[in-house]
């Protein structure tokens, strides 16, 4: 779907396999872990409140480590630079994608005043609400970016250019230059903004997940 005269930095490339293959493995750890600890534990969220805590830590580091990262490489170095009309089955797969990424923020929502409540009555100390805010809104933060990201690209799938301001030519290519302020739209801002959110609000549970 990208034109071959497009020329992508190789470290950008690499960067985004090297995401792609954490992701998998991230994927079948996550998988186990919830087969072992959560199915086989249902009340152990209810009987330690220290669960909840961890497991927001642990989440916000898969957040700042891949997620939010490779959200900004594949978006801003792939979905912009596509010009070719993609079939009909993935703009009709990215507007379900749309819709099944609303379901975690309304999750958040709804969870987050349960662990609130759990915090209090397990006498929660103040690093554990430092902890779980900047845990909840690197959550929503990225939620919403995924559905920013998708927007973004079906308005690329329906425009099906690309800014010369995107581009600037080198060694007879054209060489990406996503950031270039002529470069970026509305959606685009908004998925960066969403994006760096993320990754700082990822930063003290993390800090925490160490120290602890």
């Amino acid at each position: 779907l990208i034109d071959p005269l497009i020329y992508r930095n190789t470290h950008v490339n690499n960067s985004i396999l090297g995401f792609a293959c954490l992701g998998a493995i991230k994927s079948i750890i996550v998988a186990l872990c919830y087969i072992l600890v959560v199915v086989s534990n249902e009340n152990e969220r209810e009987a330690h409140y220290g669960v909840v805590l961890l497991t927001l830590a642990a989440v916000s580091l898969k957040l700042l480590l891949e997620d939010a990262p490779e959200l900004i490489l594949e978006y801003f170095y792939v979905d912009k630079f596509i010009i070719n009309n993609p079939p009909w089955f993935l703009v009709a797969k990215d507007v379900v994608t749309v819709l099944i990424y609303i379901l975690p923020v309304i999750k958040i929502v709804k969870s987050g005043f349960k662990d609130i409540k759990l915090i209090k009555k397990k006498g929660g100390s103040l690093e554990a609400y430092l902890l779980y805010i900047p845990a909840t809104l690197a959550k929503g933060c990225i939620s919403f970016a995924m559905i920013f990201r998708i927007v973004g690209m079906i308005i690329q799938y329906m425009g099906s250019t690309v800014n010369a301001e995107c581009f600037v030519v080198f060694d007879n290519a054209l060489q990406q230059t996503p950031f270039a302020l002529g470069c970026l739209n509305w959606c685009d801002y908004t998925v960066l903004v969403l994006t760096c959110l993320t990754l700082l609000s990822s930063i003290p549970p993390v800090i925490f997940f160490i120290t602890i």
